[in-house]
């Protein structure tokens, strides 16, 4: 689960780290599948497009949590790390990058299958 002030690693090559969220739209908390309201904490020089800055405000969908999630057979997924990938600043399903790292689960292909396309050799 995704809470206010939580930190999450970021799983794309848009140049960011790590953010903090800062607002979950709607609830009090969020899960894998759920776009969130972040502000950028670290950024990496080496990577990414040089488009953004710390402390901007962006959107991000969560893609990996550390709290388990229970599909619909009865098994659990469950990571070693909270992480998303930054989207666009006006909510549209765009991700900034153009990449994206690790492993993600299949019930995102359902939800956001524009998303999918654009990263279709993680999914």
């Amino acid at each position: 689960m995704i809470q206010t002030e939580t930190v999450l690693n970021i799983a794309d090559n848009s140049g960011a780290k790590s953010v903090r969220c800062i607002q979950i739209p709607k609830t009090s908390k969020a899960s894998i599948g759920d776009i969130i309201i972040v502000s950028i904490q670290k950024l990496n020089p080496k990577k990414g497009l040089g488009k953004l800055k710390k402390g901007e405000v962006c959107y991000c969908l969560i893609v990996r949590t550390k709290f388990k999630v229970q599909r619909k057979d009865g098994t659990f997924l469950k990571f070693n790390e909270n992480s998303g990938i930054l989207l666009t600043k006006k909510g549209k399903i765009l991700p900034v990058g153009s990449r994206s790292f690790g492993a993600s689960i299949r019930e995102l292909r359902k939800k956001y299958n524009d998303l999918v396309s654009k990263f279709e050799r993680i999914f």
